[in-house]
């Protein structure tokens, strides 16, 4: 049913992100391919190792940080998703998106 499908993970900080791990290995089991990004607080909870080992793939956690693409890592993680998933989804988050609050340099998902 996923198969195929690019999935994108915003891996933010609350306890419940050592749970991002079983998710993973369940869409990737289902065919998806995977992209995590995780924010500052998410490093708190769970490392890039992991999510690199699980997704097979690099984890994006600086929105500034050198990559290959040609276009700005934001936009270029969003147009080469299918979806895009946010998990866990801490209280901060939820509400900074409602709110269209965006700080440059914080945690960017």
């Amino acid at each position: 049913m996923l198969a195929n499908k690019k999935i994108l993970i915003g891996v933010t900080g609350s306890i419940a992100a050592y749970r991002v791990c079983d998710l993973i290995e369940e869409l990737k089991a289902d065919g998806a391919e995977i992209q995590c990004v995780l924010t500052e607080g998410g490093r708190q909870f769970i490392t890039p190792a992991t999510l690199r080992a699980l997704s097979g793939r690099p984890v994006y956690s600086d929105l500034f940080e050198e990559h290959a693409f040609s276009k700005p890592l934001h936009t270029t993680l969003a147009d080469n998703s299918d979806l895009i998933v946010i998990a866990p989804a801490s209280c901060n988050v939820i509400a900074r998106m409602a709110a269209g609050i965006c700080e440059a340099g914080g945690d960017w998902i």
